[in-house]
């Protein structure tokens, strides 16, 4: 399952991101729960956890979050290790990852955007770093796996959203890659 907004979504690609990509070329069964412009802090229905609430699937084998860009541009509480309530970026975590393990006792993949020179997303990157340490479920941070030549601002439509062509070149090989950890 692939748990996210905008940019798991596929915004600025037509609504096709590295998820559609990866079922396209590898054939994987996606669960895609992405609503554009919705947070990871429990701010309405729309926010990922009720969504996550509301699915039925009785098998998930890996469970794909995405650490909210909107939580970031809308300077949401970061929180602290401890936080396990939705109302923190750090407690929706802790909240997705105990549904994850209640409902599916699968593991989790956090994802990490690139930064797109957004403070406040750095700080909630760094304490999704910290917390992964201490509650063992696995980070993929998209900053560590920059196309090798450097910017190509074919690959991004904003300082947020990739492009058809920087899910398909970029981001897909990264998944693929982290992925074939798992299966």
């Amino acid at each position: 399952m692939f748990l996210g907004s905008s940019v798991t979504y596929g915004e600025a690609s037509g609504g096709y991101s590295f998820v559609d990509e990866l079922e396209r070329r590898d054939g994987i069964v996606p669960f895609k729960e992405a609503v554009s412009g919705t947070t990871l802090v429990t701010t309405g229905k729309d926010s990922y956890i009720p969504r996550l609430e509301g699915r039925q699937e009785t098998i998930v084998d890996l469970l794909v979050l995405q650490i909210g860009t909107n939580d970031a541009r809308l300077l949401l509480p970061v929180g602290e290790i401890d936080d396990s309530a939705p109302d923190t970026v750090i407690g929706a975590v802790s909240e997705v990852l105990r549904i994850s393990a209640e409902r599916w006792g699968c593991p989790v993949l956090a994802y990490i955007s690139p930064r797109y020179g957004n403070e406040h997303y750095d700080r909630i990157a760094e304490k999704v770093h910290l917390l992964s340490c201490t509650k063992g479920f696995y980070i993929l941070d998209m900053e560590d796996h920059l196309p090798p030549d450097g910017e190509n601002p074919a690959y991004m439509a904003d300082p947020v959203h990739p492009t058809r062509m920087g899910y398909v070149e970029w981001w897909t090989p990264v998944f693929k890659s982290a992925l074939a950890e798992f299966f």
